[in-house]
């Protein structure tokens, strides 16, 4: 697979993530989002390509991402603000 099918996949992949935590109720910024650009320094000092911030407010809400996460082989980072 060349290097813009792994892309075009992984573009798909957390495209149906941001679709799924969306119907789950999770707020959910898109990477692609200005907004966006205030969560990719990581607290080591390295800029790092996100490719969406999400916000659980419980619980479930945190176990659903994770699966969801995990489904679509989307590494997490998780802060705490």
């Amino acid at each position: 697979m060349g290097n813009g099918a792994v892309d075009a996949e992984r573009a798909a992949r957390i495209n149906a993530f941001v679709a799924a935590t969306r119907e789950q109720g999770i707020t959910t910024i898109p990477g692609d989002d200005p907004e966006c650009a205030g969560y990719s320094q990581s607290v080591t000092g390295f800029d790092v390509d996100i490719a969406a911030v999400v916000f659980p407010e419980s619980t479930e809400q945190v176990q659903g991402l994770v699966r969801l996460a995990n489904d679509g082989d989307i590494p997490l980072y998780p802060v705490s603000i």
